[in-house]
């Protein structure tokens, strides 16, 4: 999807919320090498990204991936 869209690559906050996003996903699906690049690129593009933070709790504790998602639902919020 970035190659595709130099645009999101090009605005730092949009990139930070991509990055933010694949992180959760690989951390999610248990690679946390993966994870853990994309979110040090995240927090260099936006330190303030509350995905990065999401994310480290779902590093800390692989299991919880489908809690955190139905805890931002319930907040109306997703990934």
């Amino acid at each position: 999807m970035l190659k595709h869209h130099p645009a999101i690559v090009a605005d730092r906050r949009a990139a930070a919320r991509v990055y933010g996003q694949i992180a959760f996903g690989a951390a999610a699906d248990g690679d946390r090498a993966e994870s853990w690049r994309w979110v040090r690129r995240c927090v260099r593009a936006d330190p303030r990204q509350w995905r990065a933070v999401v994310t480290l709790a779902v590093l800390a504790h692989p299991p919880n991936a489908e809690r955190v998602l139905n805890a931002l639902h319930q907040f109306g919020r997703g990934v």
